[in-house]
């Protein structure tokens, strides 16, 4: 009969998926323990020669440094999107931020961004592009970057908030004394990075996602989910850094149309590596996931506010929602809180490689020139093949070659 049929199909299907995850789980294990030795660390950025004997230490304040996965400013919004996202930019302004109406990220793909971020400077990563380098960049990730050594070096204890399914992230380890990260603020998991991939391969994937599309947001690191933990983490007697990364409003869709957490998981692969972006659907859903993203922004910076109103906060994307229409690929989001002491420091023309710089300074931890607010157009913004890589190119971000290029589109 069909119900016999029904619980023998049932029963088959349990099985295999059960030796499945058992499978790939071994896989990770041995994975992880083969490519922990292959990272290359970026040792050169990381030597510095630093006194800290003039540091006023009671004027140091918690710093908050929040990313958000290729948000984009509002002009690109604009042009791209047909969305105008000023009723979110005015009610930031509300809660005594800054925007940054002319920012970018000095080159695009998260793992370049963050480290020329946390080494303060472009040196290694031009190197790394010009020659066209693979090897993996991760000292952000485990505390051992310049700007982390400094915060060390003051006295603050590193937090991070940052999906554990991500590769090489410490907030899936279960012991943090070996790197330099303090404390880690993330969600638990239950599929690590590489058996989820494995799991995509499987028609299991598309029967979970088609019929229950919340059952993956284990897998996203929401910003609602650190605000919860804050209260109950700050120290009294102590200053911390608290480096928090979440991965929206890049595809896949994150949220439903009442912004209630809902992974659109059959999007994964996606339309092709423009439409991902800028197809009629695409443009849909991203729209609807950077109104839920302002929600939650505003949550978060409203609980910092309530438990650590001295500090300062820092909001940044790492690039922007166009994938190969540059420059418009570099012009980000940047929302900065400082104390008033510091807020003529920053310019309405700003670059993220003076991120840590400005910060710096604002605590009185040395005295930094700013880099150049240099705009790197590399491979990354650009669908080449291997044998015929794109030449990088370099640009000041008030060139008026910029504004030239500005106009193709």
């Amino acid at each position: 009969s069909k119900k016999i049929i029904k619980n023998i199909f049932f029963v088959t299907f349990s099985m295999y998926f059960l030796v499945f995850i058992n499978l790939i789980s071994s896989i990770s294990i041995f994975y992880q323990f083969i490519t922990i030795k292959n990272e290359k660390k970026e040792t050169i950025m990381n030597n510095f020669d630093f006194s800290f004997d003039n540091i006023e230490k009671e004027k140091l304040k918690n710093v908050y440094y929040v990313v958000f996965d290729q948000y984009s400013r509002n002009d690109v919004y604009k042009k791209f999107y047909n969305f105008d996202n000023s009723y979110f930019l005015n009610e930031i302004k509300e809660n005594n931020f800054k925007v940054i109406e002319n920012s970018a990220t000095n080159v695009t793909y998260t793992p370049l961004v963050m480290t020329y971020v946390f080494s303060m400077e472009l040196d290694e990563i031009k190197k790394y592009l010009l020659k066209n380098s693979t090897y993996e960049l991760g000292a952000w990730k485990i505390g051992n970057s310049k700007v982390q050594k400094i915060f060390k070096l003051a006295g603050y204890k590193l937090f991070i908030s940052l999906e554990n399914t991500v590769h090489g992230t410490p907030c899936g380890r279960l012991n943090l004394k070996k790197i330099n990260i303090d404390k880690c603020i993330s969600q638990k998991v239950k599929l690590a990075e590489l058996e989820f991939n494995l799991l995509k391969l499987t028609p299991v994937f598309d029967i979970l996602g088609k019929f229950f599309p919340n059952f993956f947001t284990y897998h996203i690191l929401y910003p609602d989910y650190v605000a919860k933990q804050l209260h109950s983490v700050i120290p009294k007697d102590e200053k911390i850094f608290h480096y928090m990364h979440f991965y929206m409003p890049h595809p896949p869709p994150k949220f439903n149309e009442n912004c209630r957490k809902e992974l659109q998981i059959l999007d994964f692969e996606g339309w092709g590596a423009t439409d991902k972006y800028l197809s009629v659907d695409a443009i849909k859903h991203i729209k609807q996931d950077v109104k839920c993203v302002n929600k939650q922004i505003l949550k978060l910076i409203q609980t910092i506010e309530k438990y650590d109103p001295d500090s300062i906060v820092v909001i940044q994307s790492d690039g922007s929602n166009v994938f190969y229409e540059f420059p418009f690929t570099h012009y980000n989001l940047n929302l900065w809180k400082l104390p008033k002491n510091c807020k003529s420091m920053i310019s309405n023309n700003f670059t993220n490689v003076n991120t840590f710089r400005l910060i710096f300074n604002c605590l009185g931890i040395g005295n930094w020139e700013f880099e150049k607010n240099e705009i790197i157009d590399s491979r990354n913004n650009y669908p080449v093949k291997d044998e015929d890589p794109y030449e990088t190119k370099f640009y000041d971000l008030l060139d008026e070659e910029l504004k030239m290029l500005e106009k193709k589109f």
